[in-house]
């Protein structure tokens, strides 16, 4: 059973990196060389975590979380503007009685193909409602 978490722990941690690396560098020689090296960083401290003492791996986990806690606290700030520009939108929906939906193209948000997919199916099917 601890195989079976293992294996499935790692397979998660690099699906989760090399999507994240490739919505940063989606096309192009950039994205070619961040895949290769995500997967390079992932056999590497793979390898690693096999040869040296269970103390020495999660001092290593710790420097890891400790990074990635970093990281998205930079996320974070470099998103509040964003947020609160969608907050403000959110309460003046509710201010105005209205169902309050997120609409990327008036919110001003760019690479939101798939909210506005799923904003022109929902348009849709409201508009088909009832002619059947």
């Amino acid at each position: 059973m601890l195989v079976l978490f293992s294996f499935s722990s790692l397979m998660t941690a690099f699906y989760a990196a090399e999507t994240n690396v490739t919505y940063i560098f989606p096309k192009g020689r950039a994205h070619k060389i961040s895949v290769w090296t995500a997967r390079a960083l992932v056999l590497i401290t793979t390898f690693y975590g096999t040869q040296v003492t269970t103390s020495n791996v999660f001092k290593l986990a710790d420097v890891g979380f400790g990074a990635m806690a970093w990281v998205n606290v930079l996320a974070i700030l470099l998103l509040s503007g964003t947020v609160i520009k969608l907050l403000k939108d959110y309460e003046r929906q509710s201010a105005e009685g209205l169902d309050p939906v997120f609409d990327p193209e008036q919110s001003n948000v760019k690479h939101a193909e798939l909210w506005n997919e799923i904003k022109r199916t929902f348009k849709k099917e409201t508009d088909n409602y009832g002619k059947n």
